[in-house]
């Protein structure tokens, strides 16, 4: 099994991913350590990032929740930059409905106002919810990795 580099700014359309969406070198360092707890304990091969964002009330930016994306899991770390909470997900998880709800974005290119949000109701044993938010540029990343990796997945 193949494993992705030691440090996670070691691969290069993550790091400017980060770059793109204003994700600062203390953050950075957080996500390498969390990336690097996930690897001692399941090996993967990183195939995506999306970083959750949103800007508060009062216009502060704020990042909530990280996923990585590999062949064979999903790996969703909640509030990553206070805790060290993470779920995994199966690949074959199959999406029910998406409810996506744009905010001056116009799905080619994303402005600094732009926003989305996406609602997901999985299919599986039993009904699970999943929301995934970007501002920004990160529409525009948030657009990619929903067709990569999650409208294949619509039932």
């Amino acid at each position: 099994m193949s494993v992705d580099p030691q440090h996670i700014t070691d691969i290069p359309h993550i790091m400017k991913y980060f770059i793109d969406i204003g994700i600062e070198e203390p953050i950075q360092q957080r996500i390498q350590l969390l990336y690097s707890y996930i690897q001692k304990i399941i090996p993967f091969t990183l195939k995506d990032v999306f970083v959750n964002d949103h800007i508060d009330e009062d216009e502060t930016h704020k990042f909530n929740e990280l996923d990585f994306y590999t062949d064979k899991n999903t790996f969703t770390l909640l509030n990553f930059i206070r805790s060290n909470v993470f779920v995994i997900s199966p690949p074959d998880l199959k999406i029910a409905s998406m409810k996506i709800d744009s905010h001056e974005y116009d799905f080619e290119k994303a402005s600094a106002k732009s926003r989305v949000r996406v609602r997901l109701v999985y299919f599986n044993t039993e009904r699970v919810y999943g929301e995934l938010r970007a501002t920004g540029n990160n529409c525009d990343y948030l657009m990619r990795i929903l067709g990569k990796h999650f409208i294949p997945r619509i039932i």
